[in-house]
């Protein structure tokens, strides 16, 4: 596996999924909501683009993919649905040795199951503004104190495990961070499409931008 080097707010990316931390927050909130649900959005893409792998894998007819793609839905959350593709995957090699595109089809899950980790924590985080700045406004009221803000999102508080020893937060994303992780989302559906195209038959050239890591 290759790893790719990004320079990313001041800090060198190693892998896909390596946490980053924002150098600025976002000036509105409604930047870091449309991030979020893009990033989301994305990460559902990527995993039509698994459930096409699934059924690649099971080798079956043509005409019967679309019903074996949905059933790669059937377990109810993803560690289970990546879990049952990697088995099915192990099964079909077996089977059909390719050494290349078993390293390939290997290399897909690993991206999936640490990507993954980057999606959970944007799914289920909440945007929180950070105020930045404190001032006083003089108006025909009086004095009134004006706060300035940078919006992110972050864990929520009663999942401690994502929290330090002195309550730090583990992750806090930014619409850049966000807009990172969605680009990257983007290529590894890219990557297991061209994985599944390969599988059925297709040309070996790439699809699209292959994933660094393939």
């Amino acid at each position: 596996m290759v790893s790719s080097t990004l320079g990313f707010g001041g800090l060198a990316i190693r892998n896909p999924w390596d946490v980053i931390l924002p150098e600025y927050g976002d000036d509105a909130r409604a930047t870091t909501a449309e991030a979020k649900g893009e990033a989301i959005s994305q990460w559902e893409l990527s995993e039509v683009a698994l459930s096409r792998l699934y059924a690649s894998v099971c080798d079956v007819l043509p005409k019967e993919r679309h019903d074996k793609a949905k059933s790669y839905g059937t377990p109810l959350n993803f560690k289970d649905r990546l879990d049952r593709l990697e088995r099915q995957g192990e099964s079909f090699f077996a089977a059909k040795c390719s050494q290349m595109l078993e390293g390939d089809f290997e290399d897909v899950i690993q991206l999936a199951r640490m990507l993954s980790m980057r999606r959970n924590e944007i799914v289920h985080s909440f945007i929180k503004g950070i105020t930045y700045e404190r001032t006083f406004r003089e108006d025909e009221n009086g004095q009134t104190i004006v706060f300035k803000a940078k919006f992110f999102v972050v864990p929520p508080d009663y999942t401690a495990r994502k929290f330090d020893d002195q309550h730090r937060p583990g992750f806090f994303y930014s619409s850049v961070e966000m807009d990172h992780y969605r680009t990257e989302f983007g290529c590894f559906q890219a990557a297991a499409l061209n994985l599944s195209i390969r599988l059925d038959g297709g040309p070996i050239e790439p699809f699209g931008r292959k994933h660094p890591v393939l």
